[in-house]
């Protein structure tokens, strides 16, 4: 599934010098990305941790609650969300982090 926050598509953005020494960008490919939950009050993705930090780094997505972020997937879920929360998990590099979207 392909998801676009705020006009970029996650499997676009590159991130530079993650991962391990020698490498100097690294891109996930879409299917790292998925819906935990989708319903009226919530959306829930579950992405590669290093991607969410990217997505701060980029200001894609903002801690700040008046910060909103227009989401969409796969041409079916389209919306402005803002972010509720994010609970990442203890390895690093290969466990997915599960953010939290409210929408507006």
């Amino acid at each position: 599934m392909k998801v676009q926050i705020n006009k970029r598509w996650l499997n676009e953005i590159e991130m530079m010098f993650f991962d391990t020494p020698g490498t100097t960008s690294l891109l996930y490919p879409q299917h790292r990305v998925e819906i935990v939950e989708c319903i009226q009050s919530q959306l829930v993705l579950k992405i590669p941790q290093p991607l969410v930090i990217q997505l701060f780094m980029d200001k894609l997505i903002s801690a700040d609650t008046s910060f909103v972020s227009e989401i969409e997937i796969s041409k079916m879920v389209k919306g402005k969300y803002y972010l509720e929360k994010i609970l990442f998990t203890e390895s690093w590099a290969e466990a997915p982090a599960y953010v939290y979207f409210k929408p507006v």
